[in-house]
């Protein structure tokens, strides 16, 4: 298993440091973290795909906050469900412990998912 870091600004005059260190600090190597200088505004982002293209199985990436994966929560939901469930990859969110798809949930409920209702709780 290797593990990987990805951090995003948006754009090249913003400082990635704050992630960088955040993900050093959690012992990622800096050869290991993979860094966009573009905008949230579309998920194009040539970093992100050299990571995606790199992770195999069992491999571990982690992002400073959840808003790294994706523009929206529809494609945030469908990047963690693509790299979890497809393809065998965990996600740890630094700022969001329980956002770990290494640990189990709590009560013996399973192994943690991301699910991401279109509609919420009781609006029907």
């Amino acid at each position: 298993m290797k593990t990987y870091g990805y951090a995003r600004v948006s754009s090249a005059d913003q400082n990635a440091t704050r992630q960088l260190d955040a993900m050093e600090k959690a012992g990622i190597a800096r050869a290991n973290i993979f860094v966009d200088h573009k905008s949230g505004r579309d998920f194009d982002h040539p970093a992100w795909q050299r990571l995606v293209d790199k992770v195999r199985r069992g491999d571990l990436i982690v992002v400073t906050s959840l808003d790294r994966l994706g523009r929206d929560y529809e494609e945030i939901g469908e990047v963690w469900r693509r790299l979890t469930k497809e393809r065998g990859v965990d996600i740890r969110v630094l700022n969001v412990e329980l956002l770990d798809t290494r640990r189990r949930a709590p009560c013996g409920a399973g192994d943690l998912d991301l699910s991401i209702d279109e509609e919420p709780a009781g609006a029907s």
